[in-house]
């Protein structure tokens, strides 16, 4: 009985690493295969990253210069283009 156990674990020490090489060549092939949606995620990503990278940040300061709420006489809800404007006629 204590001899299986021994076989066993010299098996799992053996084998181990041929399962994680085999793993990471599972994942870095299914990573390689992206979906449309994955992959416009991964556009999307990359401009956030790239528009906040670019932001000029003042260090302690919570003013922002083009903030939605520095025109005071501006709708906030319909600023954007392709926002969203509700007209309710009665």
């Amino acid at each position: 009985m204590r001899i299986k156990w021994i076989v066993w674990a010299i098996l799992c020490a053996l084998l181990a690493p041929a399962a994680n090489a085999l793993k990471k060549s599972d994942s870095a092939t299914f990573s390689a295969k992206a979906t449309p949606p994955e992959d416009a995620l991964r556009n999307c990503m990359t401009r956030v990253r790239a528009q906040q990278a670019a932001e000029v940040r003042t260090s302690g300061s919570l003013w922002n210069p083009n903030g939605q709420l520095v025109r005071l006489g501006t709708d906030v809800k319909a600023y954007r283009l392709h926002d969203v404007v509700s007209i309710v006629a009665s």
